[in-house]
């Protein structure tokens, strides 16, 4: 299966839109396999409190990402640093919506807030 990288698409932030991933379960008689989430933009206000828990995660080495799959198809790869993690996380019958800051927020946009704020 050929993978491309997984962009980001942007978020309403006027809208109060947050990222959640829905980690899905492994495939059937395959324990071990690959590791793969759906991200959907969801709104998150006072009058719409969306079902989902959460994972503070310090983020580790850059030297030390894998790719997991993005997508229905997960034709898409997004490098990440709790891969590891991820398979301990997900339920064996169900998906599970979680929201990993290391993975929900686009590491990129903060990067480039950075870069703006420092330059």
């Amino acid at each position: 299966m050929d993978s491309t990288p997984y962009q980001y698409s942007p978020l309403n932030v006027e809208a109060q839109e947050i990222r959640l991933l829905t980690l899905l379960p492994a495939m059937p008689r395959e324990p071990s396999s690959k590791i793969r989430l759906i991200f959907d933009a969801t709104l998150f206000t006072n009058d719409n409190v969306p079902n989902f828990e959460v994972l503070s995660y310090v983020w580790g080495s850059a030297e030390h990402v894998v790719d997991i799959f993005v997508g229905p198809s997960g034709n898409h790869t997004l490098g990440v640093t709790l891969a590891e993690a991820l398979p301990y996380l997900r339920f064996k019958d169900r998906p599970r919506v979680l929201w990993i800051d290391a993975i929900s927020v686009n590491q990129d946009d903060l990067r480039k807030e950075v870069s703006k704020s420092n330059g």
